[in-house]
């Protein structure tokens, strides 16, 4: 206990304490709530104490669960290599995710999916609004297959064995590295019977394949960094390119993994230059670098030249334009404000259409003037900053509501939840195989009867990342930074108050901070 006054578990404790009064200042309703239903509730005098109070628990509970992890952590032993527990795990979750297939057959399409799905067949013209490389796996699916059927059904096939891959890789690398077997059992049985892993296998949007690639990501890193010698694994050329490749796939699997990879690979090359200025980590960074840059160039100016980037930049302000819809509601604008604002939107219309969790009340309304945003982006956003130095309450209000679902570990919805149906009835039809194999259905045993809160999960990674820190290993955070960024490009860009699909691979990596966690180097 001779650490237990940490600075990180201080702020760790702070940011959840902020959290937890937030939260019980929040209330909302279903996701199209106007701002009589979703809102903030005003701050007293007695909210103060109360914070102080939560605060003092929350820093208390927190060192005593991380000194219960200390106290129960054992010297990792390293185990010899075992094909066949490898083989058997992979079979093993393959056996448990099979009625969820089965039940679910050819697979669920979202909205999303079919606009992908139109342009792989040749109906739409093919852009960039969801990730080429999705669209591309569908059009060679449907290449496969002139049948629409077994063609999506190839798709949740690929998923199927692409996840049991990726979570058995993990799994075997926790018992290579000689971690706790109640921790690998643990990660065995959250992977097969908890009941989002095989739902988003069957859920055939782009954030399935993403998410399987952040974990890819995540646990390569882990690979590279969880050993003494972790400068000269990561420099190892054959390394150099596996990650790029993984950086490869992360960046074109969405829109935002750019950023994602952008971040953490430019973090681990400031990471390695202050541990070693060698020439291996130079090559290691340059390369790193000019892959960033290539991905930048491919789906910036040589994307542009094709013409396909068609979002228009609401896409990326979804925050700054919920934030000006909630001031502008509840002040006088200024003249010259007010006649920018009115070319965008009328005030009149957006008071009417306004709704504090979603932004597409706002920008699919007819009235919503796209083309004089994108071309005043300027103007608007110099509105914006005026606006929330000069109403910083009424902008932090709108945040909070527009990014709910990602840090209120109190609130969850169906929105974005999963998709174990077809969107449309045509052209594309579900069956329960399950049922006309065995005779009778479990649909309604499987189907979620309660909506889980992502929030948590993404409080454990904070968690994670805290913890490291305290315990100043340093260089396992470098596994956890893709899902944290995961996070904040949502936390920064969110059209939407609650999807868990925008997430999912922060809950899939729960076995990775596990692990990150109760990992104890050998000295």
């Amino acid at each position: 206990m001779k650490k237990i006054f940490n600075i990180w578990i201080l702020i760790y404790s702070l940011l959840f304490s902020t959290m937890i009064m937030f939260m019980s200042k929040t209330v909302v309703g279903d996701i199209f709530s106007n701002t009589k239903d979703a809102y903030i509730k005003n701050f007293n005098y007695m909210d103060v104490l109360i914070f102080l109070m939560v605060f003092i628990t929350s820093y208390i509970i927190f060192n005593f669960i991380i000194y219960s992890i200390d106290k129960n952590k054992n010297e990792n032993i390293q185990r010899k290599p075992n094909k066949k527990f490898l083989i058997i795990i992979f079979i093993l979750l393959l056996i448990c995710w099979l009625p969820y297939i089965l039940t679910y057959f050819p697979g669920g399409l979202f909205s999303d999916t079919y606009y992908s799905i139109n342009m792989a067949i040749g109906k739409n013209r093919i852009n960039n609004h969801h990730p080429i490389l999705y669209t591309l796996i569908w059009k060679l699916l449907f290449n496969i297959s002139k049948d629409y059927t077994i063609s999506i059904f190839l798709f949740t096939i690929f998923q199927y064995l692409f996840m049991g891959f990726t979570c058995t890789c993990l799994i075997y690398y926790m018992y290579r590295k000689g971690i706790n077997k109640i921790i690998i059992i643990f990660s065995f049985l959250y992977f097969s019977l908890f009941p989002l892993i095989p739902f988003y296998i069957i859920s055939l949007w782009k954030d399935t394949l993403f998410s399987i690639w952040i974990l890819i990501y995540s646990v390569f890193l882990l690979y590279i960094f969880n050993r003494k010698n972790y400068i000269e694994k990561a420099t190892n050329y054959k390394n150099i390119i596996i990650l790029i490749i993984i950086s490869f796939f992360v960046s074109f699997s969405r829109n935002n993994g750019i950023y994602i990879v952008g971040l953490t690979n430019i973090i681990i090359i400031m990471y390695l230059l202050k541990k070693e200025k060698s020439k291996r980590v130079k090559i290691f960074s340059l390369l790193n670098v000019l892959n960033i840059l290539l991905i930048f160039i491919i789906q910036g100016p040589i994307y542009n030249l094709l013409n396909l980037n068609v979002d228009k930049k609401i896409e990326s302000l979804s925050i700054p334009v919920q934030q000006v819809a909630y001031i502008s509601n509840n002040i006088k604008m200024g003249k010259k404000d007010l006649k920018i604002l009115n070319r965008i939107m009328p005030i009149s219309k957006v008071k009417e259409k306004y709704t504090p969790m979603i932004v597409d009340t706002l920008k699919w309304d007819d009235s919503f003037n796209q083309d004089y945003f994108n071309s005043n982006i300027y103007n608007f956003l110099k509105i914006y900053i005026k606006l929330i130095f000069k109403h910083p309450k009424m902008a932090t209000n709108a945040y909070l509501l527009q990014t709910v679902g990602f840090w209120n570990i109190n609130e969850s919805s169906s929105v974005g939840y999963i998709q174990n149906e077809m969107w449309y009835n045509k052209p594309y039809k579900m069956s329960d195989k399950f049922q006309s194999t065995f005779g009778f259905s479990i649909k309604q045993i499987l189907n979620p009867k309660i909506y889980i809160n992502y929030a948590i999960f993404i409080w454990i990674m904070l968690f994670t990342i805290f913890y490291l820190l305290y315990r100043k290993k340093y260089k396992l955070i470098m596994a956890i930074l893709p899902n944290l960024f995961v996070w904040l490009t949502i936390m920064i860009a969110t059209p939407l108050a609650f999807s868990l699909r925008y997430v999912f691979s922060i809950v899939l990596s729960l076995p990775l901070y596990m692990f990150c966690i109760f990992s104890k180097e050998k000295e």
